[in-house]
């Protein structure tokens, strides 16, 4: 699976529609314009606000198939269902049956959310939203590990990308990396030269591997609090098709 599932895509475009359409119906009912916009707000009621917050978190939640996905379609039709009750009983320029299809509407598209086998196991399975995994780049760099004031050691990153970077070192410090680089521990890190310092930032030791494939002995780390201007240095070093080769 390596796309978003077009189920999550096509209820996000939903999501958006009914938060567009809800100021649209009183435009088109109340003849407001952009002029008088607090005679527009002040038709949005209360029910109508519910339905927009709901979607608006649905939204988010679906774009990224988050595992809180579930929870959310709850609360969500009960908004859609209450929002259309007061719409079918006291709206007085709305047709009878464009709430009661609303809300069929909703509740079909529910149901098909909690069948769909490819968005159950998208949302159970956080690893496999491929789409949300930053592109690696191939870039062979020296980068620099500080672990303190008095350790620090060399190795070369096999590959790079906006999050993080998996690194490899020679065969003579391979021990290294079981007895210093545990899982978790947090170290410093350093692209570039030491008298030339392309990037540096906090990471995290999230991953130790043996050699497979084309992949070398090495750790994966996360990088952590990266400043903007660093994530402006990072982004150059990515974007060089020269660097790194």
């Amino acid at each position: 699976m390596k796309q978003r599932p077009k189920l999550l895509l096509f209820t996000s475009l939903v999501l958006i529609g009914v938060v567009i359409s809800i100021p649209l119906q009183i435009i088109f009912q109340t003849q407001a314009t952009a002029l008088n916009i607090d005679i527009l707000l002040s038709q949005i009621t209360i029910f109508n606000w519910f339905v927009i917050a709901m979607c608006l978190i649905t939204l988010s939640l679906t774009f990224n198939g988050h595992k809180l996905l579930g929870l959310a379609i709850v609360p969500l039709l009960l908004a859609i269902h209450i929002n259309n009750y007061f719409v079918f009983k006291y709206a007085l320029h709305t047709q009878w049956y464009l709430p009661l299809f609303a809300s069929l509407g909703a509740t079909a598209l529910a149901l098909l959310f909690i069948i769909n086998k490819t968005v159950r196991f998208t949302v159970k399975n956080p690893d496999k939203r491929w789409w949300l995994i930053p592109k690696r780049y191939q870039k062979t760099l020296p980068i620099w590990v500080v672990l303190d004031e008095d350790l620090c050691v060399l190795a070369h990153t096999h590959d790079l990308s906006k999050t993080g970077a998996f690194i490899s070192m020679s065969e003579d410090s391979n021990h290294f990396l079981d007895k210093e680089l545990e899982l978790g521990k947090e170290v410093k890190v350093l692209i570039g030269n030491k008298d030339d310092v392309e990037f540096h930032c906090k990471a995290q030791v999230v991953r130790k591997a043996q050699a497979t494939g084309s992949y070398p002995q090495g750790i994966g780390l996360h990088f952590e609090d990266v400043s903007m201007i660093e994530k402006f240095h990072l982004g150059r070093i990515l974007n060089n098709p020269t660097l790194g080769l």
